[in-house]
């Protein structure tokens, strides 16, 4: 069966995939757009949905932030806490509030135009291991093609 070519072609595919990962030109800082929600009235959810968990709140806070969207790829990060606080912006006041106090949410966006749907793993991947740096202020060593 087509099972036993698979152990001549694997390492070739694994290598060739690991390799296509990097194909994206990296802009300087002018040509990037988070998008982060901005305060109203001191909050970044609205009081008569306090009711909601985050998890049920994003959404739709997600479906408002992306208008217009920004195809072929966005990136928003919303920080989401119960109640009123000072800042520019949802992430500003978020840094001011305790740890336990806030929820962050990073939302990725990429469509087929870029990018196949294998590649989310590696670009998860990619944020579990800047999210363990930024966490234990270390930095993972670059890894071998598998």
């Amino acid at each position: 069966g087509s099972g036993r070519y698979w152990r001549y072609v694997r390492r070739p595919v694994a290598s060739a995939l690991f390799a296509l990962w990097p194909r994206t030109v990296v802009h300087g800082s002018g040509h990037v757009e988070v998008k982060v929600p901005e305060l109203e009235e001191g909050r970044v959810r609205r009081e008569r949905w306090d009711w909601a968990s985050h998890d049920q709140y994003i959404g739709g806070l997600l479906d408002d932030l992306l208008r217009p969207r920004r195809w072929p790829f966005e990136v928003a990060v919303a920080p989401l806490f119960y109640g009123q606080a000072t800042g520019r912006n949802a992430v500003e006041a978020a840094l001011a509030k305790p740890p336990s106090e806030v929820a962050w949410y990073i939302y990725c966006s990429i469509t087929h135009a870029y990018s196949d749907g294998l590649c989310g793993q590696a670009l998860f991947a990619d944020l579990l291991r800047f999210y363990e740096e930024e966490l234990h202020g270390t930095v993972t060593p670059e890894r071998n093609a598998p």
